[in-house]
């Protein structure tokens, strides 16, 4: 648990079955709200039982009213390439990392990024990796407070008009 800015308690952990709908809509939402939901990318932003499936889907809970306010998806480099997108031996990947439009500016990311490399070391990664929108400039400036570097030579285009960059950094 932490408290964040403005006295909210958020408890990160493993989303529960009974939750992935909920995920799946407030991943989808928090896509839609910056512009990068469309077509049928919006149906694998919904499916975040697929996720807890093939890796490890965390989600941030307001401690008091265990509303979901945030999630992200953690991979290793053994999870299907659907998932790992490239990923190499000893790597762990975070995917899907979504804040409800009404969580943000309030750390709930951060906390997802942190729980993200906690795991990766406990499942013996050396490196967390990540790809992110150019259009996610405030993604980008979280990922570098949190001391990922950007990698160019994993720069990826999944389609035309969407171009992603590749953030790592080594698990502590």
């Amino acid at each position: 648990m932490s408290d964040l800015t403005g006295g909210v308690d958020v408890e990160i952990g493993l989303a529960r079955a009974e939750e992935f709908e909920r995920v799946g809509q407030l991943t989808a939402d928090a896509y839609a709200a910056d512009g990068l939901a469309s077509g049928a990318y919006v149906d694998e932003l919904r499916d975040a039982s697929a996720r807890a499936e093939a890796g490890f889907l965390l989600v941030a809970r307001d401690g008091s009213s265990g509303n979901l306010l945030g999630t992200a998806s953690l991979f290793t480099w053994r999870a299907a390439a659907r998932w790992s997108q490239g990923a190499q031996t000893g790597d762990a990947v975070l995917r899907m990392l979504a804040v409800a439009p009404d969580a943000r500016r309030r750390g709930v990311g951060r906390l997802l990024v942190r729980e993200s490399l906690r795991r990766s070391a406990d499942l013996g990664c050396r490196r967390l990796v990540l790809v992110s929108s150019t259009a996610m400039a405030a993604a980008h400036a979280l990922y570098e407070q949190l001391g990922f570097i950007r990698d160019p030579a994993r720069d990826r285009s999944p389609q035309t008009g969407v171009e992603l960059l590749a953030y790592q950094r080594a698990v502590p």
